[in-house]
């Protein structure tokens, strides 16, 4: 799930290659067979990515193990990598930390960046934000341009994860990665406009924009937002059409606040030609994922019959799920059927 946002330590050598990929490894063969562990490390990317050789992770894992032997930090960082996912070697978790840990040791900002995602999702690791808020800070300070460390970073200070919320501080840190094209934090700025979060203005304009360039990017939840602004006439000209589109999207990714409000057009006619059983099925999947107001919608469904056998005591049971996740309009609902 987290694969793209890892990163492999790479080296750039003075020396300029204008052979092929062919070439280039027997190069680097060569002087790794001699016991340069810098080389070594790049016959391993080779093997790993298939450039001027067959892919083969096996030998990508041998290659990095000889240069992890000579305590390279590079090779460390991209062995860890290898255990972490499986890749040549048996998936291990802790045998991952405890490379990635050898090499953030030695500085290595990747490898910083790497281990701060497993103490930030809990991967191999207890758990620990502060750690986590650590080594992001570290690796972003070694290396500016590493980009989802920026993003990682930009998290732990807007929700206050290792240290206090600084809205000012994940702005800054969001636009950097989102300047470089990082979905997630495209979508983050976007929010932060939306919001008007640390010293931005409220600009929809903006927002849109943000979540334009994350959406397209395929980000699930820009995608649902985009097509909420899109719904509402926020930032953009109301359409429902283009909101349909942009809601379809994330729905097929699963997204329950984007099904949901499929759901609504097609309840509505919005867009589309109106259709209680598609309102229905949409409604439910956003419902079975705990969406309340799509929970709410549903018990109507089932108690109107719309779309759906009408169903009294289903529709109460998903009315009182809904009201008890504090949505208002179930809460309400009820109160005015004097439902217990």
């Amino acid at each position: 799930m987290f694969m793209f946002l890892i990163v492999i330590m790479t080296w750039n050598f003075t020396e300029v290659f204008a052979q092929s990929d062919y070439e280039k490894f027997n190069s680097w063969l060569q002087k790794a067979n001699q016991g340069d562990a810098e080389a070594q490390v790049e016959v391993g990317k080779c093997y790993y990515y298939g450039k001027g050789v067959a892919k083969n992770f096996s030998k990508t894992v041998e290659w990095y193990q000889k240069a992890v032997d000579k305590g390279n930090a590079r090779a460390q960082n991209n062995l860890g990598l290898c255990y972490l996912n499986g890749e040549g070697v048996p998936k291990n978790l802790t045998k991952a930390v405890e490379l990635l840990e050898l090499s953030a040791d030695q500085g290595c900002a990747p490898a910083c960046y790497n281990l701060g995602l497993r103490y930030y999702w809990g991967e191999g690791v207890a758990k620990d934000y502060d750690k986590a808020a650590e080594l992001f800070l570290y690796a972003v300070s070694k290396d500016d341009n590493l980009t989802p460390a920026n993003y990682f970073l930009g998290e732990c200070y807007a929700f206050g994860t290792g240290g206090p919320r600084n809205y000012a501080k994940a702005v800054e840190l969001y636009r950097k990665a989102a300047n470089d094209g990082f979905s997630w934090a495209q979508f983050r700025l976007g929010l932060c406009y939306a919001d008007g979060l640390g010293g931005l203005p409220y600009d929809m304009y903006k927002a849109v924009e943000w979540y334009q360039k994350a959406a397209v990017q395929g980000d699930a939840r820009a995608q649902y937002s985009l097509g909420k602004c899109y719904y509402n006439g926020e930032g953009v000209a109301q359409n429902y059409y283009t909101a349909i589109k942009w809601f379809q999207k994330a729905a097929d990714q699963g997204n329950a606040d984007a099904q949901f409000y499929l759901g609504n057009c097609y309840c509505l006619g919005y867009g589309v030609a109106q259709n209680y059983y598609t309102a229905a099925e949409w409604y439910k999947k956003a419902a079975d994922k705990g969406n309340c107001c799509a929970q709410f919608n549903l018990g109507i469904c089932y108690e109107n019959g719309d779309g759906v056998p009408k169903n009294h005591q289903l529709a109460v049971d998903l009315i009182k799920k809904a009201a008890a996740q504090n949505c208002e309009h179930a809460q309400d609902y009820m109160r005015e059927h004097n439902w217990n």
